[in-house]
């Protein structure tokens, strides 16, 4: 049964008085002038002490751990029920109080009840007592307390993510598979028998495109300028103009992969402009089928004019569209690039390395001095880092038809 235990606050003992602003005040109940403190259950309480004539007051029953009742709730404010919760149940402090030399009120009889002198107490100890029982508390509470990490604490991942991989949602993962399994079901609905995939910058111009910035360049500085700015700006214009003959490539060998295959292969590319556009632009005008797979960024990029209707992806994960690019290619053609077609040249140079990915013809479109002036590969055998045999996986070729018969070659043996 359980007893309250009522401590009037102008009667209390003085020990008494201490041992609760030891560990903080408990907020004054509706039900003053008293501090509350409540028995154990299964424990018997001493019994109150009150000063002459006093009467006992029913007070509703309180919680071992001081959890407050029903009717003081509403008259508390959170912060008090809070400052409440923490202070020193009274399990612990009936615990300790041989230790600490404290003789409970029950043990004071007659007069001497209100006018016992002080007792010394311990406080390190009643700390100490306090801060176990708050630790079991908190165990007791168990999972329920248990709190996930905001994302603001999170760490940031490999990804630029910056919340715990169980926390990701359900969302974001089916987004992943749609991005995965949407094109591959597209394109067999649309009868796409077979694909090409294009590589390569998309900061190079249609040779329209740079002729038009080397007149407006010329017109603006003339033919020899003699400021640093009109010379920056005429050699780069020039720079544009000599690679933009990659683009006409480009365009040229979108329109081959059509005719060739009589329309059972459609080109594939990133979507975007450069040489992605001279691909697409070949196999649309061409009358074949065009594929993009764009990546949505939020600075750049949007998808080039030359895409056959529904077959224009968007996607918001490079990893799925890389897989996209790739997936069931019978043909893989690299133009000059920068990183992100350097990344996706050397991804599948890898997977097929190491047998992850069936191999398929390779074509590095360009002049071959271009490329080993960029990529030296045959250092990578020369010093260990790769085998003699790995440099078969691809083949160079200089113009749009010597990279598709390389392709259709690959097919003829």
């Amino acid at each position: 049964m359980r007893i309250l235990v009522l401590l009037l606050a102008t009667a209390a003992p003085t020990w008494a008085q201490n041992a609760v602003r030891v560990v903080r005040p408990v907020p004054v109940l509706p039900f003053a002038p008293a501090a509350l403190f409540a028995a154990p259950s299964g424990l018997s309480a001493p019994a109150p002490v009150l000063p002459s004539g006093a009467k006992l007051t029913a007070a509703p029953s309180l919680a071992p751990t001081l959890a407050l009742p029903p009717a003081a709730v509403n008259a508390v404010s959170a912060r008090q029920a809070a400052v409440a919760a923490e202070a020193v149940p009274v399990v612990a402090a009936q615990a300790v109080a041989p230790a600490l030399g404290v003789v409970p009120a029950a043990e004071v009889s007659g007069p001497a009840a209100n006018d016992a002198a002080p007792l010394p107490v311990n406080r390190k100890a009643l700390s100490a007592a306090a801060r176990a029982s708050a630790r079991t508390r908190t165990r007791a509470k168990g999972v329920s307390q248990t709190k996930v990490p905001s994302a603001a604490a999170a760490a940031t991942f490999f990804d630029g993510a910056s919340e715990f991989p169980e926390m990701v949602e359900s969302a974001a993962v089916d987004g992943f598979v749609r991005e995965l399994r949407e094109p591959a079901r597209v394109l067999r609905e649309m009868g796409v028998q077979g694909t090409v995939t294009v590589y390569g910058s998309a900061r190079i111009p249609s040779p329209e495109k740079a002729k038009a910035a080397y007149d407006a360049a010329v017109a603006k500085y003339g033919g020899r300028p003699r400021t640093a700015v009109g010379k920056k700006a005429l050699s780069e214009a020039r720079a544009q103009v000599r690679a933009s003959r990659w683009y006409a490539e480009a365009q040229r060998f979108g329109a081959l992969v059509v005719e060739k295959s009589g329309g059972k292969l459609a080109v594939v590319s990133g979507g975007g402009p450069g040489i992605m556009e001279g691909a697409n632009r070949g196999a649309f005008e061409a009358g074949g089928k065009s594929v993009g797979y764009n990546i949505l960024l939020p600075h750049e990029q949007s998808a080039n004019p030359y895409l056959t209707k529904g077959l224009s992806f968007d996607f918001t994960n490079f990893t799925t569209r890389k897989m996209n690019l790739r997936h069931g290619a019978m043909g893989l053609a690299y133009f000059p690039g920068g990183f992100g077609t350097m990344d996706e040249l050397f991804e599948v140079l890898t997977l097929m390395q190491t047998g992850k990915m069936p191999k398929v013809p390779i074509v590095l479109v360009g002049e071959k001095s271009y490329w080993n002036k960029i990529l030296r590969f045959r250092e990578f055998a020369h010093q260990g880092l790769i085998s003699k045999a790995d440099l078969d996986l691809f083949e160079f070729a200089e113009t749009a038809e010597e990279a598709w018969s390389a392709i259709e070659s690959h097919y003829k043996k």
